[in-house]
C-alpha cells in the first residue's frame, strides 16, 4: 500500500504541474501536499480507537474495517470520476503529440473561455 501511495502521489503532482498555469503551479502543488498531509493525520486519528481494542470485546473487534473501507470508497469514486467524467489527457500531451484540436478541447474543459 505504501508503494501505491508513493506512486500515486508522484503521478498526481506531475498531472497538477501540467494542467496548472505556470504562475499557479507552486501554489497548487503545495496545496496538494498540505491536503495529503492532512489526510494522513486524519487517517491516524481514525485509527486511534484501534489501539484500545481488546480482543475480548467483540463489537470493537471489527473497527479496523472502517479504516480500510473509507479510503477504498474514496479511491473507487475517484477512479469512476477519472474514467467516465474527467477522461482527458493534459493539453501538454496533446500539443506535444501534434494534436492541437484535442489540446484546445482539453484547455477549454480545464479553463474558462477567456483564459484559453
Amino acid at each position: 500500500m505504501g508503494i501505491s501511495v508513493g506512486l500515486n502521489t508522484s503521478v498526481i503532482l506531475s498531472y497538477i504541474r501540467e494542467i496548472s498555469p505556470d504562475n499557479y503551479t507552486k501554489k497548487t502543488c503545495s496545496l496538494f501536499s498540505a491536503l495529503f498531509n492532512i489526510g494522513v493525520i486524519l487517517g491516524l486519528l481514525v485509527s486511534l480507537p484501534l489501539d484500545e481494542v481488546n480482543s475480548n470485546n467483540a463489537p470493537e473487534e471489527h473497527l479496523w474495517r472502517l479504516v480500510i473501507m473509507f479510503p477504498s470508497i474514496i479511491c473507487t469514486l475517484r477512479i469512476i470520476i477519472l474514467l467516465f467524467i474527467y477522461n482527458l489527457d493534459t493539453p501538454f500531451y496533446y500539443y506535444s503529440n501534434n494534436m492541437p484540436l484535442e489540446g484546445r478541447k482539453a484547455l477549454e474543459r480545464l479553463y474558462e473561455d477567456n483564459y484559453v
